[in-house]
């Protein structure tokens, strides 16, 4: 009976990566799209050219950002070997997500020893819009979140050298990796307390140091070889205002637990807890670490991302750390087999249809919104060089005058546009929109200049539109 369960966990397993590679296949040939255009690849594309390589220094630090070089290292070995179109590149991030999916079925499974329990978690981490957009990026949430959950799996089996061995990676990774660390020493530190021997404590501090003296020597090496530790530019990002503080704590738990759907886990944790307090169900033993250590990241990782430069898609570690606990509670909540099935399914299905939402939302990284932007900017670049217009002064925002100019973002099919910028002036002759950036006032330059709309791509809620420009006459 056993076997035939754990059967199908593992079918249940592999029926959800393989319908979710299907799904992202359409995604996969989209050019980059807006961080993961204009510095991650390209950082990736100069490691590729100068050698994989963990260093500080070895490419642009403007590129890379002050940032651990894990991602760009792994990326790079993976363009190098197996190919730097746009297509093998996002194939990347697919196979990271489907290796994450495996260890959220490893962990609920080691946790609760339910196989069909640990699937349904694979499969709502799998279908959030958030996953979705993340797992066709070349961005490095998605293996930041593998060496969170590696970290913690081996620090549950109690394998202390694989626990290091991640704990370092996910330290090397981006420097928002230093939470989970922070977490399992203080857990790993406090075990070793209680035995209050000595030469057990003295191997704790030598076991969990080890990796913060892996990131500490990046760093240090950093300052060495470019005169600084962080990157200048995110330093100034730094807010310890409480205002500030407060404001992107509200925002990082709306969007955990409230948008794309989760509002449901809010209900979930709250029939949980009053079951609790009523003594209506009993609190398992067996769950208080994965409980406690789980909820201690992700408190002390909001209280991490609220005093640094914000970006939502920061957020994602923290997402299948809640579902993991969500759906072991779940398990708790209906012991008999058959009930938590039902109500797992139901999770199941509610995720899915946030689906169809995620491309009506906001234009960002964090939805399927991402691929619309895309798409429309991908038409207006093919446009202009249907016209030639390579030579040609254009305006327009940030991210089009990226991806005019550099092939790496992957929009051109042949030479890169030598003049376009965002300033405004005589000599330009086409002005290019869209719904993200940089908002010109047509009103205002419809003063100064002629401004007739030429052609505008539409897709879903995203717009892109180039009118032809030229001087009023005084």
């Amino acid at each position: 009976m056993k076997n035939k369960i754990n059967n199908i966990g593992l079918a249940l397993l592999s029926i959800n990566c393989m319908a979710f590679i299907l799904f992202k296949i359409q995604f996969l040939s989209l050019p980059y799209f807006w961080d993961e255009s204009w510095v991650y690849t390209r950082a990736i594309y100069e490691m590729i050219e100068k050698g994989p390589s963990l260093l500080p220094g070895s490419i642009n630090a403007d590129l890379y950002t002050g940032h651990p070089l894990m991602f760009y290292f792994l990326s790079s070995l993976w363009m190098s070997v197996m190919g730097t179109d746009v297509t093998t590149a996002h194939i990347f991030p697919l196979i990271l997500a489907c290796i994450l999916f495996i260890i959220v079925y490893l962990i609920v499974n080691k946790t609760t020893n339910e196989p069909i329990l640990a699937s349904f978690a694979s499969i709502i981490v799998a279908w959030q819009p958030v996953t979705l957009a993340q797992s066709g990026m070349m961005l490095s949430e998605i293996l930041l979140t593998i060496f969170t959950l590696l970290s913690l799996y081996f620090f549950l089996k109690k394998q202390t050298f694989w626990m290091v061995f991640f704990m370092s990676c996910l330290i090397l990774t981006k420097e928002a990796g230093i939470v989970m660390c922070l977490t399992l020493s203080m857990f790993g530190f406090l075990e070793a307390l209680k035995t209050k021997k000595t030469g057990i404590v003295l191997k704790s501090i030598s076991i969990y140091s080890s990796p913060f003296i892996v990131g500490f020597l990046f760093y240090l090496i950093q300052k060495i070889r470019l005169g600084w530790f962080f990157y200048p530019r995110h330093t100034g990002w730094i807010d310890l205002s409480l205002n500030s503080i407060f404001d992107k704590m509200s925002w990082s738990l709306t969007f955990i637990f409230s948008r794309q759907g989760r509002i449901i886990f809010i209900a979930i944790i709250a029939i949980y807890i009053l079951l609790l307090l009523f003594k209506k169900i009993k609190f398992n033993q067996d769950y208080k670490s994965i409980f406690t250590i789980l909820s201690t990241f992700i408190i002390i990782y909001i209280l991490f991302c609220s005093i640094n430069f914000l970006s939502t898609r920061y957020l994602y570690s923290t997402i299948p750390a809640v579902i993991i606990l969500i759906v072991i509670m779940c398990g708790s909540l209906f012991t008999k087999k058959n009930y938590y099935i039902i109500v797992m399914s139901l999770l199941c299905v509610f995720s899915f249809t946030m689906i169809p939402r995620s491309y009506k939302a906001d234009i960002s990284d964090v939805d399927l919104t991402y691929s619309s932007l895309v798409n429309v900017h991908s038409n207006m670049v093919k446009y202009c060089e249907s016209k030639n217009l390579y030579n040609t002064h254009i305006t327009t925002h940030f991210l089009m005058i990226e991806q005019l100019s550099h092939k790496t973002c992957g929009y051109l099919s042949g030479n890169e546009f030598s003049h376009v910028d965002a300033s405004m002036d005589d000599d330009t002759k086409y002005l290019i929109l869209s719904p993200v950036e940089r908002d010109f006032n047509l009103d205002e330059l419809n003063k100064k200049f002629n401004i007739t709309l030429e052609k505008k791509f539409k897709s879903g809620v995203a717009w892109c539109e180039i009118y032809k420009v030229s001087k009023k006459a005084l």
